[in-house]
């Protein structure tokens, strides 16, 4: 607002100054209303997106709540799919005895005892005498100290090849084909023992499917790809589904 001297001022000027001052100041004035209609429009379009946004992202959290509340409870996924989240922490039902960890004062210790017949035998033969220093290699042996390691075989991946043999008729000359096992469907493929494998460790052991592959190729040079463990998977849980009711029926 223009101030009393401001107004007197004009006054005084005479009549076209005091027009064209309040003509100036009506610029003014609605440069100013037109500044703040442009502010406010844009606050207005901005709080329109802040609420779209605030829609997409409340339907956003709408979503990924419902899919985190599915599990193979309520669903047909495989139990291995739940996550570490959901599965119940394994609780022992055994007591505390008090006692401290390790073996018990007066308990007798337990060894091992060598076996008579081991798959390996490997001599160490002497080759210098070790009072003289002369060659053993002729010398005649005269008994031997036995000790037994036991060890883990060398894993190996083990390639069968089953294979459909074509017979042709001597009578009318037609060419019949053997069966497959019912379980070998494709050119090549996991053995069950393979895919066994992978469902403990990602039931079980938790293990995801990166390590999972990387334990399967490490232990025993194979290399399944997500999609042969998430088949072994659906495959496990569909075998083994009526086992699972029984026993939650035999548990109600």
């Amino acid at each position: 607002m223009p101030s009393r001297e401001e107004i007197l001022a004009a006054y005084e000027a005479g009549p076209d100054a005091l027009v064209a001052w309040v003509e100036q100041v009506t610029d003014a004035h609605q440069r100013q209303v037109a500044e703040l209609v442009r502010q406010l429009e844009q606050l207005l379009a901005a709080q329109a997106t802040l609420e779209q946004q605030v829609m997409g992202l409340t339907a956003r959290v709408a979503e990924l709540e419902a899919r985190s509340n599915k599990d193979s409870h309520n669903t047909h996924q495989p139990p291995s799919s739940d996550g570490p989240a959901k599965r119940p922490r394994p609780r022992s039902l055994r007591q505390r005895s008090g006692k401290k960890s390790g073996g018990q004062a007066g308990h007798p210790g337990v060894t091992r005892c060598l076996v008579d017949d081991p798959d390996v035998i490997i001599a160490h033969e002497p080759t210098v005498c070790v009072a003289c220093g002369a060659s053993l290699a002729e010398a005649a042996e005269v008994g031997r100290e036995r000790r037994q390691v036991i060890e883990i075989p060398k894993p190996r991946p083990e390639l069968t090849e089953p294979q459909a043999v074509q017979k042709s008729c001597r009578v009318c000359q037609t060419v019949t084909t053997g069966e497959f096992p019912p379980d070998v469907t494709q050119p090549v493929q996991y053995g069950p023992r393979a895919k066994a494998a992978a469902v403990y460790w990602q039931t079980y052991q938790l293990l995801p499917y990166e390590r999972t592959a990387e334990a399967l190729e490490d232990l025993f040079g194979v290399s399944p790809s997500e999609g042969t463990l998430t088949s072994a998977q659906n495959t496990a849980y569909t075998r083994l589904e009526p086992v699972e009711q029984a026993i939650q029926e035999a548990l109600r």
